[in-house]
């Protein structure tokens, strides 16, 4: 994966594979989050590449705004986010009740 240290300074139109390299997600990631969000140029047939300031841009706009930045002693506590319902955790708790079911019947046939 490129790392930028063999250049001078990136290309202004970066591949996917180096745009995703430039914002520090994996092209998979890159794909998922950035793509939908980000226009991308067409640099010939079947060739697309994205514009390094609409990759700025995006992160600009995804960044927390400073007072939310963590930096030591002048992050503010903020409390906990509201618990919220997660299908993950309901299928977690239903399988370990399950689970404990099986083994108190195996127990139970045991004796």
């Amino acid at each position: 994966m490129p790392d930028g240290t063999a250049l001078p300074g990136w290309p202004r139109a970066l591949r996917e594979e180096w745009a995703a390299a430039y914002v520090g997600l994996s092209p998979s990631t890159f794909r998922q989050a950035v793509v939908p969000a980000v226009q991308a140029v067409r640099l010939t047939a079947g060739r697309v590449a994205w514009l390094r300031e609409d990759l700025d841009a995006w992160l600009e706009g995804r960044r927390a705004p400073r007072e939310n930045h963590v930096d030591g002693a002048t992050a503010e506590a903020k409390p906990p986010p509201e618990e919220t319902w997660n299908a993950r955790d309901a299928n977690a708790e239903a399988l370990a009740r399950l689970a404990a079911k099986g083994r108190s019947r195996r127990a139970d046939k045991a004796r």
